[in-house]
């Protein structure tokens, strides 16, 4: 196909290889797809059930399916794909995972930040992704004393109807009035 493929990653068996492609379409930015593939190269198929900007793909720890961050509306949450279905969103939440590594156990480790927090390492369990449990506070000394700028998100609409979003970063010591 035109356009890049990037960011390959071999199966923990050694059978597969999953990779990042984005179609040529002569516009300023197409956002990755994930796909699959046999080593030897043939069988290229897309992993379907996801629109949004894919990163940090990683195998689980049985070469059955991917963990990946995607980017959905400033947020970027963590996703599985089972090879043969579709991607299902495993956490949910406004702020910016990355990085993701995930235990034969069952546990996954990513850093996560939000507009009021620092990066720092947390646990997910992937039989109960509600809960992720922050277990660094490597900036704890820095945020002491700090104010952080309340973030507000907006939305505007554009020329055609379209949807717009952005964000409002108000100074720490912000009076309305």
């Amino acid at each position: 196909h035109e356009g890049p493929d990037f960011a390959p990653l071999a199966s923990p068996n050694g059978r597969m290889i999953a990779f990042l492609s984005a179609d040529e379409r002569g516009l300023f930015y197409n956002a990755p797809r994930l796909r699959v593939m046999n080593v030897d190269g043939s069988g290229v198929r897309a992993i379907p059930g996801i629109d949004e900007g894919i990163e940090a793909i990683t195998w689980a720890p049985d070469s059955k399916g991917l963990y990946f961050v995607a980017q959905d509306r400033g947020a970027s949450n963590l996703w599985y794909a089972a090879l043969g279905a579709a991607a299902r969103q495993v956490t949910t939440g406004t702020h910016l995972l990355a990085a993701p590594t995930i235990a034969k156990t069952g546990i996954a480790f990513a850093v996560r930040t939000n507009p009021s927090l620092p990066p720092d390492v947390v646990r997910i369990d992937l039989k109960k992704p509600s809960g992720l449990l922050q277990i660094t506070d490597v900036n704890a000394d820095l945020m002491t004393g700090t104010r952080i700028g309340e973030v507000e998100e907006i939305w505007y609409t554009s020329s055609g109807g379209a949807r717009i979003q952005g964000w409002l970063v108000k100074p720490p010591s912000f009076d309305p009035s």
